[in-house]
């Protein structure tokens, strides 16, 4: 059952920042408990919203210059999601 809420969260991620117009992440794509997704570097330099993300303890690593990926799993619940979700939309 773990493995199934983490990729639930996953996808709740993703649906939940893909309105974010300096972001894109489809949803669909989402099949595991990972989410990879692209910054509009121009708007949003990497290396100040990986900071913000940082300070707020919502950690994620990027893994090229525009992309970033987000990994669910045991330590990991809706509510942190949910939180998640709230911190990208105030960065």
């Amino acid at each position: 059952m773990e493995e199934q809420e983490d990729h639930e969260n996953a996808r709740l991620l993703a649906e939940g920042i893909e309105d974010i117009p300096w972001i894109s992440v489809n949803p669909d794509e989402v099949e595991t408990n990972m989410v990879f997704f692209d910054v509009d570097v121009a708007t949003r330099p990497m290396s100040e919203f990986i900071e913000a993300l940082r300070r707020a303890e919502v950690l994620m690593r990027p893994t090229a210059p525009r992309r970033v990926r987000a990994v669910t799993h045991l330590d990991v619940n809706r509510k942190d999601i949910e939180r998640a979700v709230e911190v990208f939309h105030q960065v």
